[in-house]
């Protein structure tokens, strides 16, 4: 009994002398800001405060959507998702603002009282930090409300075929913000190489009717692996549908679940896709997604598709004359949020490869780091793509012997490349982290195992990477309130409770139901609850009219918490006046004491007497983190905080409790000052009066990146500083570009540092002091990529040896000359490659080296081929004549040998051409298709220069000219083989080989005619034209050309051939019948 009367006279004691700051809290209310709540308010009886976790003082902060669950703490009238008496407002500093609103996810404990529910609404755009925002209610019917359905979602099928032959087709998800199409989701179909399930298309702003010629960027997010060495040899788990079904389909919000399978049922794919009401033209679509692996599957021929996750998947065609293959682009940069820091890696704009080249490949062991996200756009600003991820980790489950964790790889590759038409390829893949240097390369994906991650594909058109890292804070914030169940079973609650009660309060006048009845602005105490220094929920005082004041925080999960406690005046000023942490494993009631507010005083100089900004002053207590300030320009920064008096305590005992119990005296403040990373300060403050001074040395550096050549680097490489001295390990990253090469570091603290540059998985590192290493800091790019140069001959066949060289130039310099037959170590650049024969020039081009590559370069060197099989041919057909003047052949036999030596001929000639002059005759170019080899020669005449390159065409169709060409030959060995029975067997079996040898070659002339229609129409809309044509010179703009394009003479050669054949066999009927014997007695008659 003596210790409880102890407690009380300790009480009365701390009540007394805080009764001045009671008195001051009499309330002062505002006839206006009254008469605002009241007049918004009027007829709903209850409201809560809703906190939000994020910061909204900035301009990424706009427009994000807040969808969290909501508990009620008064009985809340509602039917369903449409009916109901939920209103969200914000007060915005001068009056109430209602919000649209949207529930779902209802709880009801009976037909027309929801006791919870998830609720969605935006930030609006005049959010400055200081906004707040209630929810409202009342236990009575209410009309609905008239909110614009924002968002729409249609389940509609697509087809698309640009030409004949080419099509991309598919059910999917339709999804409209306001009129305009947003997102389209594929459920199930193909696009060009690709299965269409589990893709979200982001489609261009103002899209009003869905088309690929509209599509802005592809988001797969299916489970992928290689099982054989071709692109067809991918198994995905997009390749069956299995299910599907729209879950939430409300005015600001959309959810919808899609099942897919692969063709062997080893991989399994659910997603829940989630889109949120966006005004302006970024958008943003998030997706669970759960992968499951149902048998062990081992990854064969392609290492680098070890098991993906997802992929960025970017086309870019182009055609001169037909509209519907101009669609896409390939964005110049992707930017990873890496565990060194951002990487940087460059895309060519225009690849030449007709093989996947790796610009990423598992190799580089590129993984994500914390931060956690990918920007694929133009840099720093601009049009830019960007996947944001919850967490680099805790992806994994279900695994006995697997790597958590996401591995970025990226590929380019050139489809097609003929005549002005070019279809270009790039891939950015997130996937399992299956390699570590010095480790085996995990191929080996077990049965059972799960992969499990939250994903944001955001698309900003002006706010480049920046926004895709501003983006990526809030993303992780918002994801954990969000109720997103791939399975659509059960989410496991937090299950503990949180009691605040707030003690020496100057409560006597604080009656926080007086304020929620009557509007009136009384004070009250509010509370606000963080972990991991991110506010999850804040509360008022729940008070009755007799008893103590208390707070509740419901279904906590276990962990470390902080209580910061304001008293909430007339105006909405808040005044912090206690806080408390809490490690909680179970409910407790936690008793927190509250106090006055005073500032700490922090003044920051350095060495010249001027304010340094920028630097972070926290204020601690033990453990626990009390308040913050970042300092400004001018060098006084002032902090609020509570007063330490006494410790906050947890008792469950109270009648055994002692004054030392109840009433321990707090401990004292400590300063915590932190710039650039480092620890620059560290003080006990006075209790009194808090105040210090801090001053701090800082410099400019200027770090220096030469390359092998001693050059800039040609491609965008920016160091980065760090030290080990840091606290918070962060890379310092230049305040301005000078000039190529050059970069300036400012105000950066006197330590030792570590200056970093990378590029595409190499990276260099160099130590320095400042100010002991002067102002300049020289590092080599000492990074290399091979290149390896092939020589072709005017016509596209390979030359294996020569004593050719190969003369390498950057920016008009010449940098080496090399044999072509010596892989070539070379920093990564721009290139430009010559082929010389001795001192002349015979062939040239253009090089983007920023990954191993090997590229071929067309020459001027005549086709030993072609010249050896025309003067054969010609030779032939000049023999078949002689023989036949002097009658040594029958007509019949030199029409045959004619035929072969014509069909020769044919063969070496080009099947199609173009042939294309500017109006001012500098530029001309022309293009031929031949037979053997099977290859497209281009060839651009600017000036006195000459330039030949390889056109890309697809594989299909190379093969399918190589088996024309075997058809033909087949055709002329029939020719050959007919002679044998008439020399040897004397019998007139070669009718029938002459009539087989006939039908290949017409054949053959038709195919060709059919599929070099198809290529034709992709560039120039038809097999033979003529028109103004743009094409692109080497080193020049593009320009328009009078052109005209067509079968070649190779094609009219054999089809002549043929119908000499026909002729032949003709003749040889009429032989065979003595039909010729019986024309010529009549003709005597």
């Amino acid at each position: 009994m003596r210790k409880i009367n102890e407690y009380f006279l300790m009480h009365l004691l701390c009540l007394f002398l805080l009764f001045m700051s009671s008195l001051l809290v009499i309330p002062v209310v505002s006839s206006e800001d009254d008469e605002l709540v009241q007049s918004w308010r009027d007829g709903w009886k209850y409201h809560q405060k809703i906190s939000i976790p994020i910061e909204t003082d900035g301009k990424q902060a706009k427009y994000q959507p807040i969808d969290m669950h909501i508990s009620f703490d008064y009985p809340c009238w509602g039917v369903n998702e449409s009916v109901h008496s939920i209103r969200v407002c914000s007060w915005n500093g001068s009056k109430w603002d209602e919000l649209e609103v949207q529930i779902y996810n209802i709880e009801q404990s009976d037909e027309e009282t929801i006791s919870s529910c998830n609720i969605v609404f935006l930030i609006p755009s005049y959010a400055n930090g200081d906004e707040e925002y209630v929810v409202f209610y009342d236990d009575e019917e209410k009309d609905g409300s008239s909110y614009v359905d924002h968002v729409k979602l249609f389940d509609k099928f697509y087809f698309f075929e640009p030409i004949s032959g080419i099509s991309v087709e598919g059910d999917y998800y339709e999804i409209r913000e306001d009129n305009d199409i947003v997102y389209g989701v594929g459920q199930k179909g193909r696009v060009l190489n690709r299965h269409l399930s589990q893709i979200a298309i982001r489609m261009k702003p103002g899209t009003k009717k869905f088309d690929m010629l509209k599509t802005d960027l592809l988001a797969s997010f299916c489970f992928s692996y290689q099982d054989g060495p071709k692109d067809s040899d991918e198994i995905a788990s997009d390749q069956k549908l299995i299910g599907k079904e729209v879950l939430v389909d409300g005015n600001l919000m959309v959810q919808f679940r899609i099942s897919s399978k692969s063709k062997n049922d080893a991989l399994y794919t659910s997603n829940v896709y989630t889109y949120y009401y966006q005004p302006g033209e970024d958008k943003r679509i998030s997706v669970k997604v759960h992968h499951e692996i149902k048998e062990e599957v081992k990854v064969s021929g392609i290492k680098n598709v070890d098991g993906r996750y997802g992929t960025i998947i970017s086309y870019h065609s182009k055609s001169p004359n037909v509209k519907k293959m101009v669609f896409g682009d390939i964005l110049p940069f992707l930017h990873v949020a890496s565990d060194e820091g951002i990487r940087e890696y460059a895309l060519e704009a225009d690849p030449e490869q007709s093989e996947r080249e790796w610009i990423i490949s598992y190799e580089d062991d590129c993984d994500l780091g914390a931060d956690a996200w990918i920007a694929y756009g133009n840099g720093e600003s601009g049009k830019t793509h960007g996947l944001i991820f919850s967490s680099h980790m805790g992806i994994v489950k279900n695994a006995t012997d697997e790597r958590d964790g996401i591995e970025i790889k990226m590929a380019e590759k050139e489809y097609l490349n003929v005549i002005g038409a070019e279809v270009d390829y790039a891939s950015i893949t997130f996937g399992r982290n299956a390699f570590e240097p010095y480790q085996t390369h995990d191929l080996t994906i077990e049965k059972g195992v799960e992969y499990t991650l939250d994903v944001e594909f955001y698309t900003t058109y002006s706010g480049g990477y920046k926004r895709i890292e501003e983006e990526s804070s809030f993303f992780k914030r918002l994801v954990p309130f969000r109720d997103v169940n791939v399975s659509g079973g059960e989410v496991s609650a937090n299950i503990y409770t949180l009691t605040v009660i707030p003690h020496l309060s100057g409560r006597l006048f604080s009656y926080p139901i007086l304020r929620n009845l009557t509007g009136l602005s009384l004070p009250v105490i509010t509370a606000e609850l963080y972990q991991n220094e991110t506010l999850i929920a804040e509360e008022i005082v729940d008070k009755p009219f007799f008893g103590i004041q208390s707070l509740k925080f419901p279904k906590l999960s276990s962990g470390k918490y902080l209580v910061k406690l304001y008293r909430l005046m007339p105006g909405n000023e808040k005044i912090y006046i206690g806080f408390g942490g809490i490690d909680l494993s179970e409910d407790v009631t936690f008793h927190v004491y509250c106090t006055w507010e005073q500032e700490v005083k922090v003044s920051i100089y350095d060495q010249f007497g001027n304010g340094v900004s920028n630097v972070q002053v926290e204020i601690w207590q033990g453990p626990n983190l009390v308040a913050t300030g970042v300092s400004k320009s001018f060098p006084v920064l002032s902090i609020s905080v509570p007063f330490p008096l006494f410790k906050p305590y947890v008792i469950s005992d109270l009648k055994n409790a002692t004054v030392h119990d109840l009433f321990q005296w707090s401990q004292p403040y400590t300063l915590k000052s932190f710039y650039q990373g480092f620890k620059i300060y560290n003080a006990t403050l006075d209790s009194v009066l808090p105040s210090e001074k801090i001053r701090l040395s800082i410099h400019d550096v200027i770090v220096e990146v030469k390359d092998g050549f001693g050059l800039a680097p040609d491609v965008n490489v920016i160091p980065e500083i760090t030290s080990e001295n840091m606290v918070d390990s962060v890379s310092l990253k230049p305040s301005f570009i000078l000039e190529p090469g050059r970069f300036q570091f400012r105000n950066i603290p006197e330590d030792s540092y570590v200056v970093r540059i990378s590029f595409a998985g190499y990276t260099n590192e160099k130590r320095f002091s400042v100010p002991e290493s002067g102002r300049v800091i020289p590092i080599q790019f000492l990074a290399v990529k091979q290149l390896d140069v092939g020589v072709l001959t005017s016509r596209g066949e390979h030359i294996e040896s020569s004593d050719l060289s190969v003369r390498i130039m950057r920016n008009g310099d010449e940098i080496m000359v090399e044999s072509v037959d010596e892989s070539l170590f070379l920093p990564p650049g721009t290139y430009g490659i010559s082929i010389l024969d001795d001192e002349t020039l015979i062939g040239s081009k253009i090089v983007e080296l920023t990954s191993d590559k090997s590229v071929q370069v067309v020459t001027t060197i005549p086709s030993l081929v072609y010249l050896v099989v025309t003067f054969a041919a010609i030779i032939l057909l000049a023999e078949i004549m002689l023989f036949f003047y002097f009658k040594r052949i029958s007509l019949n036999t030199a029409l045959k040998l004619v035929i072969l030596g014509v069909v020769l001929v044919g063969v070496m000639q080009p099947w199609w051409i173009f042939y294309g002059e500017s109006e001012d005759g500098s530029i001309v170019k022309s293009s031929s298709m031949y037979l053997y080899p099977s290859t497209m020669i281009e060839e651009y005449r600017v000036d006195d220069s000459k330039y030949l390159s390889l056109a890309t065409i697809p594989e299909m169709f190379t093969n399918f000219v190589e088996t024309l060409l075997i058809i033909i030959t087949g055709g002329l060995g029939l020719l050959l083989i007919s002679f044998i029975p008439n020399m040897i067997l004397n019998k007139r079996f070669e009718f029938a080989l002459v009539a087989s040898g006939i039908i290949f070659m017409l054949l053959v002339s038709l195919a060709f005619f059919f599929g070099m229609n198809q290529i034709a129409q992709l560039s120039l809309g038809s097999l033979q034209g003529s028109g103004m044509i743009p094409v692109s010179p080497p080193y020049a703009n593009e320009v328009m050309v009078s052109a005209s394009w067509g079968l070649g003479p190779g094609f009219f050669i054999v089809f002549f051939g043929a119908c000499i054949a026909v002729f032949a066999g003709i003749l040889d009927y009429m032989r065979k019948h003595k039909l010729l014997s019986f024309l010529k007695r009549k003709h005597a008659k």
